[in-house]
């Protein structure tokens, strides 16, 4: 009976998370540039050119890409560099914690570094998350691995 409890304490504190936590950023526009052909073994690179249209300084927190895209394309490093790599079981990414300042009025350009390993579609989310960890603005992304 312990266990159904936990169960269900978690439940409800994950539905408290989700309705009432998440939001997105405010004054931040995204323009992400990402290849929809390369060849198995092709260096890429992934570019998300960030806009901080607001008047104060705000933060980029991480940008978390899905499983998915990266059960084909590895990301092996970012300019400028991310901290660490976890993975969120919760919507099934791999975020990178960035911790960088974005100025008012000034775009920070992130290029994550990738390579094709294996042919087929990928697509996955691509979450831009600036001033903490639940604010964010989801995005997906698609390259085709020949």
């Amino acid at each position: 009976m312990k266990n159904t409890k936990s169960f269900v304490i978690g439940a409800f504190a994950l539905v408290l998370l989700g309705g009432g936590c998440m939001s997105a950023p405010e004054n931040i526009t995204v323009e992400i540039e990402v290849p929809t052909r390369v060849e198995v073994g092709e260096q890429f690179n992934v570019i998300a050119n960030i806009t901080n249209t607001g008047s104060d300084a705000q933060e980029l927190n991480s940008i978390d890409i899905g499983d998915e895209y990266l059960e084909g394309v590895i990301i092996y490093g970012s300019e400028p560099a991310y901290s660490e790599t976890f993975h969120v079981p919760i919507d099934n990414t791999i975020s990178h914690s960035m911790m960088h300042s974005i100025e008012a009025g000034e775009t920070l350009s992130v290029s994550f570094d990738a390579e094709a390993l294996i042919e087929g579609d990928y697509s996955g989310a691509f979450d831009v998350c600036v001033n903490g960890p639940v604010s964010c603005l989801y995005y997906s992304i698609r390259t085709l691995v020949e």
